[in-house]
């Protein structure tokens, strides 16, 4: 299994998503009115639009209904009563996405603010980052400046096992529920091999507890102890959301792909810089 491969085809779901959910276009000069709009239903019009996986598009139109791009073309249709844009002598290109950030959880280096990227614990998988985004960072500017409209952000966790889960967040909106994207978008794991068999227990563990909860709604048992941790761990036993190994090392990339295979787990590894 080449780790690369399954790695690069998640990361084009999370991009695909992301046009499907994120929407924000950067165009190289602002449209008069376009920030301020909020609008789920508009259409930009006769720019030059880079649309990166395919021809550039002169005198192009990007038309967004119900928050979700539903045609990019010369040739576009535009629905009565859609607001249009003028983006003539500009162009329009796809918001960029960082995958894998602590943004909005920390401030710039040297600022005043929070440092809200680990929680007590080694683990922690009902932790959600979204939750913690400070939508009024100085940090998220910065990014939209740089073209980035969406981000994958989590915690660290000062290097704990498990931080908790990494949301995909928009880098606009005026609350943490507002800009969520995608609230679980994979459970980060700090992996190196010395805890292996420690994660390998507590994920055992996971998987029994999920069974006990299938049990209990099914009637076949009449309760059982709920625990909000291992209820966190239930989408990542059942393969429902990825695990995100943080692994560098060439040693901690293998040791890290034959875990997660032994465990039968849906992952992916970030950072890999051997």
């Amino acid at each position: 299994m080449n780790p690369g491969t399954k790695g690069d085809v998640t990361m084009k779901a999370w991009a695909t998503r992301c046009a499907a959910g994120a929407l924000a276009l950067v165009l190289m000069m602002a449209l008069p009115g376009f920030a301020g709009a909020q609008q789920n239903n508009y259409a930009i019009t006769g720019g030059t639009v880079v649309t990166v996986s395919g021809a550039t598009i002169e005198n192009g139109t990007v038309l967004v209904q119900d928050g979700i791009i539903a045609a990019v073309g010369a040739n576009v249709t535009i629905p009565a009563g859609v607001e249009r844009f003028d983006a003539s002598g500009k162009f329009v290109y796809p918001g960029l996405i960082d995958a894998g950030t602590g943004l909005g959880l920390q401030e710039a280096g040297g600022m005043a603010g929070p440092v809200d990227n680990f929680e007590l614990g080694p683990y922690n998988p009902h932790i959600e980052a979204y939750i913690g985004i400070d939508h009024t960072s100085e940090m998220m500017g910065a990014q939209r400046v740089g073209g980035f409209t969406t981000v994958v952000t989590g915690l660290n966790g000062r290097g704990e096992p498990i931080p908790g889960y990494d949301s995909m967040i928009d880098l606009w909106g005026w609350s943490p529920q507002e800009m969520a994207v995608e609230k679980r978008i994979g459970l980060r794991v700090n992996f190196n091999e010395d805890r292996a068999e420690d994660l390998k227990t507590y994920l055992l563990e996971a998987r029994a507890y999920s069974a006990r909860v299938e049990m209990f709604e099914a009637g076949e048992i009449s309760d059982f102890e709920w625990d909000v941790r291992m209820d966190g761990m239930i989408p990542v036993v059942s393969g429902e959301v990825p695990v995100i190994f943080e692994a560098s090392s060439e040693d901690d990339i293998k040791a890290a792909v034959e875990f997660a295979e032994e465990m039968d787990l849906n992952y992916l590894i970030r950072g890999a810089r051997d």
